[in-house]
């Protein structure tokens, strides 16, 4: 005589299975493209850390200021105009998720210093890439395209990558990678330079 059947039960069926459902639902997320990108981005926010701060004793200069530049609107641009200024500069990429998870911070910290520091947000992507992703997201940064090679010793082998210049040319701070610059360090470092 067979036994009768139980019937299901499923806070059973989840108390066993939790960690099986949770690891396929994440990696559902990292395979479906339009919750991918949200979820790496995320992530690399978690995670990032803070830029470098350079000892004056350790700090490189650029060679020279020649860097072409078109801006989203077609107009060639140079960064020669940003000599003796303080200059912050952002290699990036729409489809990079860590650049895209410190988009916010950057997009505060030019907000609060648009007036006294030079901001370039260069990428290599087309106008028409950049400008959905600009307008879409409702950045007011001022983004451009390389149109030359970089001067020394700025680099841009990894995105993002950023770099915080004094007027006198040093590299006061980089990150490569995902960085949070809109804290209260940096802050003082630019009002420093001002």
């Amino acid at each position: 005589m067979s036994q009768p059947s139980k019937p299901f039960d499923i806070k059973a069926f989840f108390k066993k299975q939790w960690s099986n459902i949770l690891f396929f639902a994440v990696v559902l997320l990292f395979i479906i493209p339009s919750s991918r990108m949200f979820v790496q981005s995320k992530l690399a926010s978690l995670f990032s850390g803070s830029p470098s701060l350079i000892a004056a004793n350790e700090r490189e200069s650029l060679s020279n200021y020649n860097l072409v530049l078109k801006d989203l609107n077609g107009q060639t641009v140079n960064l020669n105009q940003s000599q003796n200024k303080p200059v912050f500069i952002n290699f990036w990429a729409t489809w990079c998720a860590p650049c895209l998870a410190e988009m916010p911070d950057l997009d505060e910290l030019h907000k609060t210093f648009k007036d006294d520091v030079d901001f370039y947000f260069v990428s290599q992507e087309s106008e028409k890439v950049l400008n959905k992703f600009i307008t879409s997201k409702k950045y007011n940064l001022p983004v451009f395209i390389q149109q030359s090679q970089l001067p020394q010793p700025l680099n841009n082998d990894a995105i993002p990558s950023t770099y915080l210049i004094h007027p006198n040319g040093e590299i006061i701070a980089k990150a490569k990678g995902a960085a949070k610059w809109n804290d209260e360090e940096i802050h003082q470092m630019i009002k420093n330079m001002l």
